[in-house]
């Protein structure tokens, strides 16, 4: 009988220390779809496995800054999906943000993203042709949607008289696929050593309708959005064909959004270690989950001090970067 009582207790202490031992937190992800919400995905994954002391349940929601508004609600229980623009805003407490968020803080980047634009129409091969035609692109609250109209209605003549449609990325692919819009936006991840790869939708719109035309955007565009609007707007070149054997068929001018991971001074240390360093070590595992493991690389990674103090950087992810030399 004792043995009996031994044994049963012992059973329900391994139940209990089983149930404590994940701690679980959330991850606002972005758009189903998306590259966000694929690594957050991925990240998920690998901590079932490499960190099961931490549970990530990844949580869908509309673009960037909605997942750290999300996330915003419950600071020490959410690490989000961010972005160069959204990190910037949010610090700032520009729109769409109520007030200045002082504790947000970056974890890590997982890629380079650049935002550019497509189209099917014979009559559209500049940004100068796009006025007055119909212009879709994501969600206002993510970056593609009202950041890149803030360079756009730059660059287009007469672009007050214009009003983009905003929507997810699936509409977005059906716009251009029924021909309801002219020009869509794309989020393209850039790769060192391989193809350049369009978001998910981009394979499906080449599918039924073939390569499209890209359109480039004048850096001087980039370069007065970034003054008026104190924003990192950054310029990178998508060369001819990296992304297929001559698409784009010429050299297109693009701006960087870099994404990553971002958490709040309540988030814990050993969580944004963790994190930090699963985005460093872990590429390989990445690719098992997401085509995005392929782009990522530490010198995406790690924040760069040309536009990010250590004080912008949680301070578990930048004792991994310190401890590994790399900040």
């Amino acid at each position: 009988m004792l043995k009996h009582i031994v044994a049963t207790l012992g059973i329900l202490a391994c139940g209990t220390l089983n149930a404590q031992a994940a701690e679980r937190f959330e991850i606002t992800a972005g758009i189903f779809g998306g590259t966000q919400y694929q690594y957050c995905f991925a990240l998920s994954e690998i901590f079932k496995q490499q960190a099961p002391q931490f549970e990530l349940l990844p949580v869908e929601t509309t673009g960037s800054p909605a997942s750290l508004i999300k996330a915003s609600q419950k600071p020490a229980k959410t690490v989000f999906a961010t972005s160069t623009t959204s990190f910037v805003d949010a610090v700032q407490g520009n729109s769409p943000y109520p007030r200045a968020m002082k504790n947000v803080k970056l974890i890590g980047f997982v890629t380079q993203n650049v935002q550019t634009l497509i189209t099917y129409e014979d009559d559209i091969r500049s940004v100068d042709d796009m006025s007055g035609k119909r212009f879709i692109t994501t969600s206002i609250m993510s970056s593609s949607g009202r950041h890149f109209w803030n360079i756009l209605k730059r660059a287009i003549p007469n672009s007050d008289k214009m009003k983009p449609t905003y929507a997810n990325w699936t509409a977005v692919q059906n716009g251009l696929l029924d021909g309801t819009a002219d020009v869509g936006a794309l989020g393209i991840t850039t790769c060192a050593d391989g193809p350049w790869m369009p978001i998910p939708a981009y394979a499906e719109i080449v599918a039924s309708r073939g390569a499209p035309h890209f359109i480039s955007v004048d850096e001087k565009f980039m370069k007065e959005a970034t003054e008026a609007e104190k924003m990192l707007y950054i310029p990178v070149l998508m060369p001819k064909g990296s992304i297929a054997e001559n698409v784009p068929d010429r050299d297109i001018m693009t701006w960087e959004e870099r994404l990553g991971i971002g958490g709040f001074d309540e988030t814990p240390d050993e969580l944004a270690y963790v994190i930090a360093k699963m985005l460093c070590e872990q590429q390989e595992e990445f690719t098992k989950y997401t085509p995005v493991g392929k782009a990522m690389s530490v010198n995406v990674t790690v924040p760069s001090r040309e536009f990010f103090k250590d004080e912008d950087i949680h301070p578990g992810a930048l004792r991994y970067y310190k401890e590994k030399g790399l900040r």
